[in-house]
């Protein structure tokens, strides 16, 4: 029966691990990465036996089944296709993840623009994009006495969410929080056992509970308010301009063109100057025709808009580098991210004035 259970839990894992494979190349790095990190502080605390490592021997075969179980699996999502290896496109799309993070990527943060990454980059955006009540609820472990003696208990989820950090804090790649999203499988782990213990036998727990209600309705008030725009969420201490600290997939990813469509509806709009990071079929968006070109030097007639990503990251919204819209206030904003610029038509010399 315990076999049978190993075998069944290793296929499991196998399998998820397959699917975690086909859907995002990072965990690649983040698997190996987590499993060091837990093994290293596990033996730190534990210490190495010659029973421990007997144990592990005799693991060997079950770790077989779950690689054999995963690689199947993606094998299976692509179709069984064969040139040379097993899943050809496989390997094409994880060389091709590599020579993007070593060609490194443009990146903004805290008002600079730099190609490449920085190790900074995803520790601020955890302290600017995480709910606080989160963190908070983990770090009353810090402060009772009786929580601290349960120290070994967070270990593991701990070590999962260090190593995936320390993994986006060498990524060449910096334009977005969502490529570390595992992070917080460990901190809702950790989060979650920090209640089971606040909400047990603590004698201080007279005033934790009430502190763990307060903290709950600030995490579940911080998600309404956000709403619909959750890509866009920034804590409250990012204040009322998180274009100061990050933009590409933490603030505006293109997510709010609908909106801009819808707005120019309502207003009539006949033609749209639109200058964006990516590629838009005006039908399919339902936006009004698009101009073939933008006009840089001077504001053209009509409407135009721009994504707060490409106005930062491309043009610096320098007011001295001569371009119209570094100077002219936007007329409105759209959305988390769309800024809009209307300029009447100039009268014609047939309409008497």
């Amino acid at each position: 029966m315990g076999r049978r259970s190993n075998s069944a839990r290793a296929i499991a894992f196998g399998v998820a691990a397959g699917l975690a494979v086909v859907s995002k190349f990072s965990i690649l790095v983040f698997l190996p990465a987590t499993l060091g990190v837990a093994a290293v502080l596990w033996l730190a605390c534990h210490g190495i036996t010659p029973e421990r490592f007997s144990a592990l021997r005799r693991s060997l075969p079950t770790l077989g089944i779950a690689i054999l179980a995963g690689a199947f699996l993606i094998w299976a999502t692509y179709r069984f296709s064969f040139h040379g290896v097993p899943a050809p496109e496989l390997f094409q799309g994880i060389a091709d993840a590599r020579a993007h993070n070593q060609q490194g990527h443009a990146a903004y943060l805290l008002g600079e623009v730099r190609q490449g990454g920085r190790w900074q980059f995803f520790p601020i955006l955890l302290a600017f994009k995480t709910p606080l009540a989160l963190p908070l609820v983990v770090a009353l472990w810090a402060i009772l006495p009786a929580l601290r003696g349960r120290w070994r208990a967070v270990l593991l989820p701990l070590s999962f969410s260090i190593a995936v950090l320390g993994v986006g804090m060498a990524s060449n790649i910096n334009i977005g929080l969502r490529h570390i999203l595992p992070i917080y499988i460990g901190i809702a782990i950790l989060a979650g056992a920090a209640l089971e213990q606040l909400t047990g036998p603590v004698p201080e727990r007279r005033w934790a509970a009430p502190l763990l209600g307060f903290l709950m309705l600030w995490f579940g008030a911080s998600s309404l308010l956000a709403h619909p725009d959750y890509l866009a969420y920034f804590n409250e201490l990012a204040g009322g301009k998180p274009e100061e600290i990050a933009v590409d997939s933490d603030l505006e990813w293109g997510q709010d063109l609908k909106r801009v469509a819808a707005r120019l509806r309502a207003a009539n709009a006949t033609s749209l100057a639109l200058f964006t990071f990516i590629r838009v079929d005006e039908k399919e968006q339902g936006l009004p025709p698009l101009a073939k070109s933008m006009e840089r030097e001077r504001p053209p007639a009509g409407w135009t808009a721009i994504d707060i990503t490409n106005w930062i990251k491309t043009f610096g919204r320098n007011p001295d580098s001569g371009l119209w819209f570094n100077r002219i206030p936007p007329t409105e904003k759209v959305g988390a991210g769309y800024y809009l610029w209307y300029f009447p038509p100039a009268p014609s010399l047939g309409d008497g004035r």
